[in-house]
């Protein structure tokens, strides 16, 4: 029995999602979301419409979001008081997201989101605003509507700074990573709270190119004296039961896994750190251990401190 090459069937899956969703949203679908009182038909018609693939669905879809009246039969008041997680909304908001990833971007979802930003009904609510921060990582590269938001969600002492800082570095396209070497370094921001993205948010990812530069940019900029050997140890060492409360927190990747690309900046930050900033000698021998798991001995280039 022949098997069909992977490539070839991860293709015609994805041929036959989009011929599943083609069909555009009925009268009657349009008429549910307009008047329904069945939270569970709104949200799976939704997302249906999500699904679909006629830009007019998202487009109709999109003023639904963007109205109280909708929201409100899709998760009453007492959803409100949980978790973004637990609403319905989320599954919706979700949707669009895998459906943007499975095709590649969409222009038509790329608006439905963009739109939710100026939705004063949507905004109205932190948790909606959490679900929208974090759908927004996924147009690339971000543009300047989605980075100002951010940003007016990220000034000192917002709740949900934690969450953008997340979502810039699921996107990690340039704008995106010119705002997170911006807060990195914002010495309104409270110390603590950089440490804490540097050290649950940044660790996981710290082979990945954009957000080492982001580092290396926020370093070599107005970062406080005291924070840069936080941000050389989120970048070289691992403290698990420091930095987590996790049972299983998340683990830094291999070093031999990064690419050339990113070594290349990891050294630059690891050369500077031990040159120009004033190192504990614990942290500094992670720092030269580091190095050399990436193919750089310094020999005698970098005596203690």
């Amino acid at each position: 029995m022949e098997f069909m090459d992977p490539k070839l069937a991860k293709h015609f899956l994805l041929s036959l999602t989009l011929l599943t969703n083609v069909m555009a949203m009925s009268p009657a679908d349009q008429n549910i979301l307009r008047t329904s009182q069945d939270a569970r038909l709104l949200k799976n018609t939704a997302i249906a419409c999500v699904k679909s693939a006629d830009p007019n669905d998202h487009a109709a879809l999109t003023e639904f979001l963007r109205s109280e009246d909708f929201l409100g039969r899709l998760d009453d008041e007492q959803s409100y008081r949980g978790t973004y997680v637990g609403l319905r909304l989320a599954r919706v908001m979700n949707t669009v997201m895998e459906q943007h990833r499975l095709l590649g971007g969409s222009a038509s979802l790329d608006r439905l989101l963009l739109s939710l930003i100026d939705s004063s009904d949507f905004q109205r609510h932190t948790l909606r605003r959490q679900l929208l921060i974090r759908a927004l990582a996924v147009i690339k590269p971000s543009p300047e509507k989605a980075v100002l938001y951010w940003k007016s969600q990220s000034e000192p002492d917002n709740a949900l700074t934690y969450d953008v800082i997340q979502a810039l570095c699921v996107n990690q396209s340039e704008p995106a990573m010119a705002l997170l070497a911006q807060r990195l370094a914002d010495e309104a921001q409270p110390e603590s709270q950089r440490a804490a993205w540097m050290q649950q948010i940044i660790m996981p990812i710290r082979n990945d190119a954009p957000i080492l530069k982001a580092c290396e940019t926020a370093l070599k900029s107005s970062m406080s004296a005291d924070l840069k050997p936080v941000c050389i140890e989120a970048l070289f060492d691992y403290k698990a039961e420091a930095w987590f409360m996790d049972c299983e927190p998340p683990k830094p990747p291999a070093r031999f896994a990064a690419s050339p690309a990113a070594r290349e900046i990891l050294e630059r930050i690891g050369r500077y750190a031990l040159a120009e900033i004033r190192l504990d000698p614990d942290l500094r021998g992670k720092v030269v251990l580091g190095l050399k798991e990436i193919g750089v001995d310094l020999g005698e280039e970098s005596p203690p401190k």
